[in-house]
């Protein structure tokens, strides 16, 4: 017969289960590009040459001290700081040293606050499965299965401190950068694009832009995002507006589009208001004052489109070049 004091425990156990299952199952987790050699570096070091991921001693080419406490150190160009993410099952990874066989590991399985990472041989165990969670900007936490994150001892990152792990909160100190040692690049998930920021052209209308205000114009083509734009010239108004003016409104018009457009950081709007502007059909110079401008006006524009590195819009704008 199962006593009381058994069931007891059962049920703590199952509820200690739940905790952490229900824990993970919060966390949106992130898929981080994996077999390529990179520094873990705390983002708490900044800028400063400290706080990266290092193994204890000058190790060698396949070498690697079992048991040995993962700590930071300054970086000192050595494989012994170098690290490789390998996909595992169930969206999990294994940490293993690049410089030889090593696998990051929690000492004896624990989950408990100040358990320490530590160097071991690879066993496929819990204890050597770990998630990612993108923050942006570079910035990773690590957790272990159970939902705790590993983080610098002591929120200390100076040359020897240690690497444990903890209940997870918010702190640069639980925050690592992973710089790929090729490029020197801090590694984004796979499939990431950066969000397209919020601009303050919504408080812009398409109208006022072609409108008698130049300020309100340029901050428009300079700010607007895809979707707005192209909602806002749904039935062509941009081509409507610049084929209604007046031959030298319109070339100045068209010069201020560009030189704006090239600076929007939404790639989409840069390319939508360009060839919009590339559809409008350019007027031909009249008169003495407008055959002097046409070769400056020309260079202009193919000066622009030469400084452009994104190569459609780049070949909107030689379009719009070729109509004068």
């Amino acid at each position: 017969m199962i006593s009381k004091k058994f069931k007891q425990l059962c049920i703590s156990a199952a509820v200690l289960v739940l905790f952490a299952t229900t824990l993970n199952a919060q966390q949106s987790f992130s898929e981080v590009p994996t077999m390529r050699a990179v520094w873990v570096k705390s983002v708490q070091a900044g800028n400063v040459n400290a706080g990266y991921w290092d193994l204890p001693g000058k190790m060698k080419r396949g070498e690697f001290k079992k048991g040995a406490n993962v700590g930071v150190w300054q970086s000192d160009g050595g494989e012994d700081q170098q690290f490789v993410f390998v996909k595992r099952e169930n969206d999990t990874y294994s940490i293993q040293s690049f410089n030889g066989f090593g696998t990051v590991d929690i000492a004896g399985g624990n989950n408990a606050d100040g358990v320490n990472i530590q160097m071991w041989e690879g066993n496929s165990s819990p204890a050597q499965r770990f998630r990612f969670k993108y923050l942006g900007d570079g910035r990773w936490k690590i957790y272990t299965l159970a939902g705790r994150a590993i983080c610098l001892a002591g929120r200390n990152h100076g040359n020897g401190s240690n690497v444990h792990i903890w209940g997870d909160h918010d702190g640069p100190w639980m925050e690592w950068y992973f710089i790929d040692v090729n490029n020197s690049q801090k590694l984004e998930p796979v499939g990431y694009s950066q969000p397209v920021e919020k601009k303050e052209s919504t408080r812009i209308t398409m109208k006022q832009a072609t409108g008698n205000d130049t300020l309100y114009r340029d901050q428009y083509f300079k700010l607007v995002d895809n979707e707005k734009f192209n909602s806002e010239n749904s039935n062509g108004e941009l081509k409507v507006h610049l084929n209604g003016l007046e031959t030298g409104k319109q070339w100045n018009a068209v010069i201020g589009i560009i030189n704006n457009a090239k600076q929007n950081s939404d790639i989409a709007a840069k390319r939508s208001i360009l060839k919009a502007v590339s559809e409008v059909i350019i007027k031909p110079a009249s008169g003495f004052a407008e055959n002097l401008l046409k070769g400056p006006v020309t260079k202009k524009i193919n000066d622009e489109a030469a400084s452009e590195k994104d190569a459609e819009s780049k070949n909107y704008i030689k379009t719009v070049a070729g109509k004068f």
